[in-house]
């Protein structure tokens, strides 16, 4: 058996420095608390340049009819400058509520939004409401 001897040896280089604060992504909570006879969902999305800019992250967050809370938390792009929050309330045809966030990259951001369906709308009465209240802080 004869052979060359030779034997063929592969490495790899992997860097070990840490990230920069660039790709630091701060973490957040995040609840949706409803009460009531219907249910509430809220959407959210993280942009870099305002809502026209670029869509860096979304979540959302649905109750359970009836009532009840969803919490969780997730990770807040170092980039990101804008916070867009979309929930609806509903009980009959629905409430929606929208509000956008501005602040700076990087930073901490905290909110509170809440929407309210009273359960009447055009032909449709419940005798129900729903209230939804969602909060975020980083």
């Amino acid at each position: 058996m004869g052979g060359s001897g030779r034997v063929l040896f592969l490495a790899f280089a992997l860097p070990l420095a840490a990230p920069s604060a660039a790709f630091a992504y701060p973490a957040y909570q995040f609840s949706l608390t409803c009460q009531g006879a219907g249910a509430g969902q809220a959407n959210w999305t993280w942009y870099q340049g305002g809502v026209t800019g670029t869509i860096l992250a979304h979540g959302s967050a649905t109750c359970p009819t009836g009532g009840g809370t969803a919490s969780g938390s997730g990770v807040q792009p170092a980039s990101a400058d804008t916070l867009y929050v979309f929930m609806d309330a509903s009980v009959a045809c629905g409430s929606s509520t929208v509000h956008i966030w501005s602040f700076a990259p990087g930073s901490s951001i905290s909110v509170k939004l809440s929407d309210t369906d009273s359960g009447s709308c055009g032909r449709y009465k419940t005798g129900g409401t729903e209230k939804a209240v969602f909060a975020l802080q980083s």
